[in-house]
Order: C-alpha cells, then structure tokens, then sequence
C-alpha cells in the first residue's frame, strides 16, 4: 500500500500533466515556484478613463476570500484576456468589457490587475 502522501503525489503529478504544466491559475495567478506576476500591471480602479488594457490577473486575496467578487467578476466577463477600458468613474466605475458596458464598484476593480495596451 502507499502512503497517503505517496498518492497524493502521484494524483499531483497526473493532474500537472494533464493540464500540461500550468504556469498560473485560471484566475491569472502565478502558480508557486512556476510562473511569475507580470511587471507593469496597474489596477482596475487605476487605469486612466479612455485607456485600453487587458485583464492579466484577479487577486488572490479575491481568489481566496471573496468567493461572490469572483462570481460577479465572471458574470461581467471580467476575466483573464478580456479588453476593458473604463469608460467613466463616479461611486463605481463604467467599464467596457469586450465591447460591452458594465458597471463594477471600486472593491471590485481593485481586485482586477490590468496590462496596459499601450
């Protein structure tokens, strides 16, 4: 018999292999010892009105902590890849996302790390 460890590591090793050795998480998150975070991101909240970006990342403290931000961020397609730009700021923010308007509170976009396109 294996140890439970043994198996885990074995599981660990599969899994690695089928997702074909992933550098970060679905979320854009560098997975330990594998990838790392990106320099030049700048938060949503941040970005200057009328600036395209790209979303690289979602922090991990939303990741871990805030299990409904990550839903809403989801629903809104504000994911890894997506063009955003914020098209207006007040209380929340106007975000175009991929072409399409939504509307994100300030806790929200600060969750959100972008690129810059330009």
């Amino acid at each position: 018999g294996w140890s439970a460890l043994e198996t885990a590591a074995v599981l660990v090793n599969r899994l690695d292999q089928h997702l074909e050795h992933p550098r970060s998480c679905p979320h854009g998150n560098p997975v330990p010892g594998r990838g790392t975070i990106p320099a030049g991101l700048v938060r949503l909240d941040l970005l200057p009105p009328g600036e395209a970006a790209k979303v690289v990342r979602i922090s991990e403290i939303a990741e871990h902590e805030a299990p409904q931000l990550l839903r809403l961020l989801h629903e809104l397609d504000v994911t890894p890849g997506r063009s955003v730009t914020v098209r207006s700021l007040g209380a929340s923010l106007g975000v175009e996302v991929e072409g399409t308007a939504v509307e994100l509170d300030r806790g929200a976009a600060r969750a959100v790390w972008v690129a810059p396109a330009g």
